[in-house]
């Protein structure tokens, strides 16, 4: 009896941790989800490294040329095969070669003897086909006369055409004479180029291409506007959108200078009509990742300030063309000026109520106080001047934005806690708030030293 009893103590006493083990781990939440665990859980390229997607770089297949296998160079840390120089052609034609020498693929060779002189095709027209005749022992084809001239002298022709040995043709006009050979030939403010007086302003930053005062600016526009709707996304389309604005804005320029003021008109209307088609997509921006929405909208910005530059450089050539344009010229400049600054400046504003529409967004999503909004949106704008893709993560995450690699860079380094679980802990959350707060303004300073 006495051992029965003993055995179950024992057991009991073996049982116990067990038990008390069991019951605390039920009380363990993981409250984090690791983007990954093994590298099958990344994408091609990826390996799992401290539950986070990286990219793999491979090393290089070399360093230097000992590196690689004989008659192979390292070129950017790829072994290359040695491509020899080509061999220097021997000739380029028969005087380069000796006498009784041809030139034959850039080399040198005898010359073929001359072939035996063919036999007589025919010794009359009888030997020949129809409609040929034998003419010094070869059939060639019977030339019907000559149609008879069409005129004889100009007065024989139309109006505005010539006559050129028996037909009328249309007069060429003589081309026009150099406008100009120097700049002292031309007027005051401006410059000598290419035989015509243009004005003396800055050139556009690149070349325009195609500009309004050539006969295929239609069929280029044309192909533009076909590129731009076979872009997929309203970012996308809306920063190519921005691209082509670039380009009517260098167009205007180069033909202000050229003094081509009805092409420079056209070419403004065609830069406001596509601000009208940039504003359309920002408007419908959204409903998508709001990190992504936010990149997009940092993005457009930073392109607008580009763009809203471009526009001042342009009011520069006008204030620097006054004096050598005529009254008229001037308004048609000033008008033009002013419209595209208009078209820019709706846009950028249009871009900014969309950004802080998404900030609103993501304050009200995660819980942010205006300091972490505003920490937020410098992080994930220097992201995205570096090509990064911004990606906001979930509540416990907040203040946090992922490069394109997925790596983190933490605004914060310790999470606030839950406004929810601050509120329940009434005596013990007051203090661990402040604390909180204390830490992460610290980091947060820190953070942006980095």
């Amino acid at each position: 009896m006495k051992k029965a009893i003993l055995s179950f103590l024992v057991l009991m006493l073996m049982a116990w941790p067990l038990a008390s083990a069991q019951e605390m781990t039920t009380y363990v939440v993981n409250d984090t989800q690791p983007e990954c665990v093994v590298d099958d859980d990344c994408g091609e390229g990826e390996a799992c490294t401290e539950g986070a997607c990286v990219e793999v770089i491979p090393p290089p297949e070399c360093v230097e040329d000992a590196d690689c296998e004989e008659e192979e160079v390292c070129t950017e840390g790829a072994c290359e095969a040695v491509v020899p120089p080509a061999d220097p052609a021997e000739c380029v034609e028969d005087a380069d070669c000796e006498e009784g020498e041809a030139c034959t693929e850039g080399a040198c060779e005898a010359a073929p003897a001359d072939p035996p002189a063919d036999p007589a095709e025919c010794v009359e027209d009888g030997d020949c086909e129809e409609e040929e005749v034998c003419t010094e022992g070869a059939c060639e084809a019977v030339v019907p006369p000559a149609d008879p001239a069409e005129c004889v002298e100009d007065a024989d022709c139309e109006e505005e055409e010539v006559c050129t040995e028996g037909a009328c043709e249309a007069v060429v006009p003589p081309a026009d004479p150099a406008e100009c050979v120097e700049d002292a030939d031309c007027g005051e403010g401006e410059a000598c180029t290419e035989g015509a007086c243009e004005l003396d302003v800055p050139p556009p930053p690149e070349d325009p291409g195609i500009t309004p005062d050539s006969p295929l600016y239609g069929l280029d526009r044309a192909i533009e506007r076909i590129s731009l709707k076979l872009t997929l996304g309203k970012s996308a389309k809306a920063k190519k959108g921005l691209a082509h604005a670039r380009e009517r804005l260098m167009e205007v320029q180069a033909m202000i200078a050229a003094k081509k003021m009805g092409a420079a008109a056209e070419a403004q209307e065609e830069h406001d009509d596509i601000m009208d088609d940039v504003n359309d997509q920002v408007a419908d921006l959204g409903d998508g990742d709001i990190g992504e929405e936010l990149a997009d909208e940092l993005e457009l910005e930073a392109a607008l300030d580009e763009h809203e530059e471009a526009v001042q450089e342009l009011n520069s050539v006008r204030l620097k063309a006054k004096g050598a344009l005529t009254a008229e010229q001037q308004t048609q400049v000033d008008a033009l000026v002013a419209s595209l600054e208009a078209s820019a400046v709706e846009a950028k504003i249009n871009v900014q109520v969309k950004k802080e529409k998404t900030k609103i967004k993501i304050k009200a999503t995660q819980g942010l106080t205006d300091e972490e909004l505003d920490a937020l949106e410098a992080q994930a704008r220097e992201i995205v001047g570096q090509g990064g893709k911004v990606k906001i993560l979930g509540k416990k995450g907040r203040g946090r934005s992922t490069t394109e690699t997925g790596e983190e860079e933490p605004e914060d380094e310790e999470p606030e806690e839950d406004e929810e679980e601050s509120e329940e802990g009434e005596t013990e959350g007051e203090e661990e708030p402040a604390k909180g707060k204390g830490k992460d303004k610290s980091d947060k300073g820190r953070g942006r030293n980095k």
